[in-house]
Order: C-alpha cells, then structure tokens, then sequence
C-alpha cells in the first residue's frame, strides 16, 4: 500500500475502514463487512491487495481472470404464493 494510503483511507471513511490490532502497524487496512458494504469495492480491493503480495505470474494470471462477481448475501427472492388444488 502506497505511504500514506492507510491514513488516508481511514480519515476519509471511518465507517467502513480502520487499522487492524497487531498487523495496522505494517501499513494493513481492515474493511468493515457487516453494514452493507459495496461488494464490488470489497472485491476491488481484494484483488488489488493480492496483485501487491502475490508471486509476480500469480499476479498477472490474476489480472487475465474476468471476475464474476456474485453479490454477496445473495438477494432475497420473493415466493409466490399459488394456489393449491
């Protein structure tokens, strides 16, 4: 993560992202996940974050990989009530 990101991140939405115990002073960033949160930015981030870690074929394997995004919990489906004969 780029100088300054971290900070940067948890000023501009301290709803959503804070500095982890233990691994906030290696320059982490944590995201909370239980209000809602925008999965496609949950996955943004994910990927980006591995892309910086990962091995550098992983790495570009991953960036060829379309994703398939499936909104998470999935939407809630309405049952239809029919008639019984």
């Amino acid at each position: 993560m780029p100088d300054g990101a971290q900070a940067m991140l948890v000023e501009a939405d301290p709803a959503t992202f804070f500095v982890p115990p233990y691994f906030g002073s290696k320059g982490w960033i944590a995201m909370r996940l239980d209000a809602k949160p925008d999965w496609r930015e949950v996955e943004a981030f994910v990927r980006r974050s591995y892309r910086l870690v990962a091995p550098k074929k992983l790495a570009t394997l991953a960036d060829q990989i379309t994703p398939r995004l499936r909104v998470w919990p999935p939407p809630s489906r309405s049952r239809r009530r029919t008639a019984s004969r």
